[in-house]
């Protein structure tokens, strides 16, 4: 175990106005809410000069709701010297969100598009617009090039049935786009440990492994809570909130221990979220 976590995920909102089937934030329970400016600044402190490297600042939300998005950015990058990324649905990224984005200390921006089908991007993406979110992507491109961003862009595309078909036009449309500025990330389908149907084109057979992460990352909710795993939507495998005890004696912790040594053990059944991982 590492004496820190390399990477952190850092919630800065868990609200999103999509209900994508390959997303559980339609069934979450969990109470939703923005990180305040005093838990970012916790966080922030509790890093500062501990080794860790790179911040994903997005879990289960769509970062873009949250109305200091880029001013948080700024400040973990400035004050933690952490490496950056979002990921957004692209439904706000209009031209001076994106602007101030690409110009501002962000190293990371992922655009999920996943078809240029509008058909096929309804039934991916529910209640998101096609065109929309289409144009604010191209523009968002456009706008990299002649600002000379050095943000990396990444256009996703997570791969299902309905999809499948559509990689060879994607990279027709967007390779070319894209040169100098990103690149193309076709996706695999994940289930969010079964919490979301399968929607791959061929299943991905079962296989169990200790998981890394758990020796080299952590993830922080919105209202400082702390998970042993990014894909903990519903705040199940909690062992503390930075409000009440460091992250570092967190990532110390026994919680955090029983996690890991489950794992070694390959005793996923004694754990509410990784059972079925």
């Amino acid at each position: 175990m590492a004496e820190f976590p390399a990477h952190i995920e850092i919630e800065l909102t868990n609200r999103c106005m999509l209900a994508c089937p390959m997303c559980p934030h339609r069934k979450m329970k969990r109470e939703q809410g923005d990180m305040t400016w005093d838990t970012l600044k916790k966080v922030v402190a509790q890093v500062f000069g501990r080794g860790a490297k790179t911040c994903y600042m997005h879990m289960i939300g769509e970062p873009l709701l949250h109305r200091d998005l880029a001013p948080m950015i700024d400040y973990v990058s400035f004050e933690a010297g952490l490496r950056t990324s979002i990921s957004t649905n692209g439904m706000l990224l209009d031209e001076h969100t994106a602007e101030r984005l690409l110009i501002g200390e962000l190293d990371e921006l992922t655009l999920a598009l996943d078809s240029l089908k509008p058909q096929v991007y309804q039934t991916m993406r529910p209640g998101g617009d096609f065109a929309r979110v289409k144009a604010n992507i191209d523009r968002t491109i456009e706008q990299h090039r002649k600002l000379g961003s050095d943000c990396r862009l990444e256009l996703q595309m997570i791969v299902t049935r309905d999809n499948a078909g559509e990689v060879a036009a994607f990279e027709a449309e967007y390779l070319p786009k894209l040169e100098g500025v990103g690149e193309l990330l076709v996706k695999g389908y994940s289930t969010f440990a079964g919490a979301v149907a399968d929607l791959a084109p061929q299943p991905t057979p079962p296989r169990r492994y200790s998981c890394p992460k758990l020796h080299t990352s952590t993830a922080v909710l919105w209202n400082g809570d702390v998970v042993v795993c990014c894909r903990d939507y519903e705040g199940v495998t909690r062992v503390g909130n930075v409000h009440e005890t460091p992250l570092a004696e967190l990532w110390r912790s026994a919680a955090y221990k029983r996690y890991r040594a489950a794992h070694q053990a390959r005793d996923w059944d004694t754990l509410e979220l990784c059972r079925d991982c």
